[in-house]
């Protein structure tokens, strides 16, 4: 008996490996996020916007627009990036000359190098003619060439904080825009937008008079989202307009409006807010399963916990946010330039779950640049390196220090694996895109 014990002792022993610093290369590892985001289905890819050049005419005149000097065609095409995209677009894809001049644009051609920018911009623009603004061009191309969170980085500015090393912004929020991190973007109230939908109906929030005038009035930055699935286990059922929140109530202040849709100057920035509160109301089938749908004409599965799972309306304003690596910042990226989706912790995703806190380092959600893991693996909060030990066939990655947060799951990441699990197989991107599945 004795025997078997040692035996047994031993081979336990043996089965676990002594640590040895791991590379930051070791640490890092790709993995997509949770969830349907705009233009998954591929319907955004720069290719369905824009002709390639050796199938436009092999025409090098430009019309009555070749009188005009070089200076002012520059001049109009960026005054269509501004209020027009889609004539901008249109004029690219003329002929061989046209397309020279409007891709000479240094925004334009940033954005069109960028996954699903251009297709965003083109797809989600606010019918012409109208009050609305859609979504600029520059300020796009502007965050298209940074890495950090905006909303991340206004904390830290506020704090005093001037240290450079700010969170990756691995989405962009199309309506400011500005690139954002999946914390930001899954919690704070500026990133869920205020939405209007194409029709009324008993399920759906109504609007006042006043607020629709407000909408179709004030210059607001405003997408058209089409119907599809956005988020976890939810379906837009129809076209809705989002509108930026920030940009609403900033607009509401100086109508005075109160939530009754009357003027009135006390708490009217508040008037909006019940318009994309997650409620429920009804409860319908769909292909023999109970759906509820939302007062968002949004269709959603009753899951436990539906309340604390990131509003959907979150997921059809942004855009996964590549970055491209370049070590020459002055290099004009182009589509052949290649774009990195960011690392994740292998340490810090490893968390113990056997807590009752979940207790880890940092964020296990947070994506890092090349260079933004090695500072978060070199980190003295952290112990300065990752030590890996084999326990079995397994390599468990960790800190070399206490673990010191505590990192409940998100609800959306069982919910993924049970909308996989139980009702369809989920493809992000049709067979032959150009767009890459998480890009």
């Amino acid at each position: 008996m004795a025997a078997l014990i040692a035996s047994t002792t031993t081979a336990n022993s043996a089965s676990t490996s002594t640590p040895e610093v791991a590379s930051w290369q070791d640490v890092g590892y790709r993995c997509p996020r949770p969830g349907f985001f705009l233009g998954d289905d591929g319907s955004m890819a720069t290719a369905k916007i824009l002709t390639p050049s050796n199938e436009l005419p092999a025409k090098w005149n430009m019309g009555r627009l070749s009188v005009l000097p070089l200076e002012l065609m520059h001049q109009i095409v960026d005054d269509l990036a501004e209020t027009d995209i889609r004539a901008l677009v249109a004029l690219r894809n003329c002929n061989r000359a046209s397309a020279a001049v409007v891709d000479s644009f240094p925004d334009f051609a940033t954005v069109a190098a960028f996954p699903r920018a251009l297709g965003a911009l083109v797809r989600l623009a606010p019918p012409s003619p109208t009050n609305s603004s859609q979504i600029s061009l520059r300020a796009l191309a502007r965050c298209l060439r940074t890495t950090s969170c905006a909303s991340c980085l206004r904390q830290r500015e506020a704090a005093g904080d001037i240290s450079s090393d700010v969170p990756y912004g691995d989405f962009i929020y199309l309506l400011a825009p500005e690139r954002v991190c999946y914390s930001c973007f899954r919690s704070l109230p500026e990133y869920l937008p205020v939405a209007r939908f194409a029709a009324a109906g008993n399920h759906l929030p109504q609007l006042h008079q006043q607020h629709k005038d407000l909408l179709d009035s004030q210059p607001l930055t405003r997408i058209t989202v089409p119907p599809g699935r956005y988020g976890v286990l939810a379906r837009l059922t129809q076209p809705v307009d989002l509108f930026d929140r920030r940009e609403v109530y900033a607009a509401e202040e100086p109508a005075g409006l109160d939530d009754e849709g009357s003027s009135s100057s006390a708490s009217s920035s508040t008037s909006l807010r019940n318009i994309t509160t997650p409620e429920v109301d009804r409860v319908s089938t769909v292909r023999g399963r109970p759906v509820v749908s939302g007062k968002r004409g949004l269709s959603v599965s009753p899951t436990p916990g539906n309340s604390t799972r990131p509003d959907p309306l979150r997921y059809a304003a942004v855009i996964p946010a590549p970055y491209w690596a370049l070590d020459n910042k002055t290099v004009r990226p182009t589509a052949e330039t290649p774009v990195d989706r960011g690392y994740a912790c292998r340490a810090c995703a490893q968390t113990d779950r056997k807590s009752a806190g979940h207790a880890g380092w940092a964020d296990p959600l947070a994506r890092y640049t090349e260079k933004g893991l090695q500072r978060h693996v070199a980190d003295p909060r952290y112990g300065g390196r990752v030590l890996r030990r084999r326990v079995g066939l397994t390599d468990i990655y960790e800190h070399d220090a206490p673990r010191r947060g505590h990192f409940p799951p998100p609800v959306e990441f069982g919910a993924t694996a049970d909308l996989a699990r139980r009702y369809e197989a989920v493809i992000l991107v049709p067979a032959g895109s150009v767009v890459g599945s998480r890009m």
